[in-house]
């Protein structure tokens, strides 16, 4: 890329700031700074500021049009922007591709002219040189080459080979032995190390004779022989087994088993299994385990004897076991006495009564912790009432 320097005035010295230029490509080309590239033929727009503006464009041909308010002079022309580096002016530029030239020209222009010159003949020797010395150095090569004889062959240089089993053919075609039967090959029973080759179907074949290691490639008829061995050898996918015929099993579990040891639980031909009390939530119960603990609880619910009884007119109260029963017939409001300990609640209880003569009116007996009995009725109207209740004197069953 080259910058192009824009300078735009009136005959009159002076810029017009509403003037501005137009660049584009004449036509679609390569690009020379830029690998791969193609420059399109898209404008560009450069605004003037003062008349003056810098611009980046691409060396060679270039389509420029100048808008300004004056008619004559905008039409488009070309202008070829040369090749190198450094800064041109587009008046440079425009001297260089029209045959005129104004009789009077600037010191400037003349000295860009011969600075171009200048360049290019520099580059051309180079480029010259650079020419010269390559033709140099592979006239150098080739003789070197000539005096020497022809290296060994190598993955990087051309050179010569000797064929001594593992390759045939010449020199020029050298060809790689292979395995099968084909023509540069070797067979199974010729001890020689090969590559394997395919044929045009994509199959290899490997005879089964020479199958004798468990790292050797297998063939089909190897695979199938081996294959009807095992269905020959093995059980039918549904069938049955007894645990005895079982080899490899942890051993059953049995009375003459240490506890702790594990073991494997098997029922017996009536269909039973002996197992050990159990210890935590999660183990098996036996039979003896639960019938010790039905027992228990049996011995805790059964109905025992009255223990204790206690009447005082409508109220009697009887202890069965734990719990302690009320029965309230014809009671009239009022303190009615004091339990004995052992039918005395362990906190204070309520019971609701019903009253005959106002069936509405709630009632109820309280007994205290202190064992104190009372009947109350809500309504005066209630004279006696009648309920039943119990609670449980003894937390701690028996």
């Amino acid at each position: 890329m080259r910058t192009l320097i824009i300078d735009l005035r009136d005959v009159g010295g002076k810029p017009h700031p509403e003037d501005y230029v137009l660049l584009q490509a004449p036509a679609l080309r390569g690009s020379a700074d830029f690998t791969g590239a193609v420059i399109m033929t898209a404008p560009v727009r450069v605004d003037l500021a003062d008349g003056k503006a810098e611009v980046q464009v691409e060396s060679g041909p270039l389509l420029v049009q100048i808008r300004t308010q004056s008619v004559r002079g905008s039409a488009p022309f070309e202008v070829v922007v040369p090749e190198g580096t450094g800064p041109v002016s587009l008046r440079t530029c425009m001297e260089r591709s029209f045959q005129y030239r104004p009789s009077v020209e600037s010191a400037v222009a003349a000295d860009a002219d011969r600075a171009y010159a200048a360049w290019q003949g520099a580059i051309t020797a180079e480029r010259a040189a650079e020419v010269a010395a390559k033709k140099a150095e592979t006239a150098a090569e080739n003789a070197t080459a000539a005096a020497q004889p022809t290296p060994p062959a190598t993955a990087t240089v051309q050179g010569k080979i000797q064929l001594a089993g593992d390759l045939t053919g010449t020199a020029a075609e050298p060809k790689v032995i292979t395995a099968g039967d084909v023509d540069f090959s070797i067979h199974h029973d010729v001890q020689r190390a090969a590559f394997v080759k395919t044929k045009a179907d994509g199959r290899i074949a490997i005879t089964t004779p020479s199958i004798t290691e468990p790292a050797h490639a297998t063939n089909k008829d190897y695979v199938d022989k081996a294959d009807n061995k095992l269905r020959l050898e093995k059980a039918d996918k549904e069938h049955t087994h007894q645990i005895r015929d079982i080899q490899g099993l942890p051993p059953v579990a049995s009375a003459l088993l240490t506890p702790g040891q594990a073991s494997l639980m098997i029922r017996s031909d009536t269909g039973h299994a002996d197992i050990g009390d159990p210890v935590t939530a999660t183990h098996i119960a036996n039979k003896g385990y639960v019938d010790t603990k039905i027992k228990e609880v049996n011995r805790r619910l059964d109905v025992p004897e009255v223990r204790l009884r206690w009447e005082d007119g409508g109220i009697i109260f009887a202890q069965i076991g734990a719990m302690v029963w009320v029965a309230i017939q014809d009671a009239s409001a009022g303190v009615r006495g004091t339990l004995p300990p052992g039918l005395r609640p362990p906190r204070d209880v309520d019971f609701f009564l019903t009253s005959p003569e106002k069936r509405s009116a709630n009632g109820w007996c309280t007994i205290t912790q202190a064992g104190v009995v009372s009947v109350n009725f809500s309504d005066p109207a209630a004279k006696t009432g009648y309920g039943m209740g119990m609670y449980i004197r003894d937390f701690s069953i028996d």
